[in-house]
C-alpha cells in the first residue's frame, strides 16, 4: 500500500486507453474489461504493475424491481 512516489510515472493499458490518457495518474473507466497500470519511481526506476477487471452492473430485466418508497 501507500502513496505513489513523488513524480511517479504512470502507464495504463486497457479498453479506451490511448495516447491521450495512458500516462494520467487517474483515468475514467467507460468500458468493461481488464485494465492495468504500471507506476514507476523515476528516482529508483523501480516499478509495480496492478491489474483489475471491470464489469458494470446490469440488472436482469426479468427480475421485478422493488417498489419505490415515497
Amino acid at each position: 500500500g501507500g502513496a505513489a512516489p513523488a513524480g511517479a510515472q504512470y502507464r495504463w493499458a486497457g479498453p479506451g486507453i490511448d495516447n491521450t490518457n495512458e500516462t494520467d495518474a487517474e483515468i475514467t473507466v467507460t468500458e468493461e474489461g481488464c485494465y492495468s497500470v504500471t507506476i514507476t519511481d523515476p528516482a529508483t526506476l523501480c516499478s509495480r504493475t496492478n491489474k483489475v477487471d471491470v464489469s458494470f452492473y446490469k440488472p436482469d430485466p426479468t427480475t421485478p424491481q422493488p417498489p419505490v418508497v415515497q
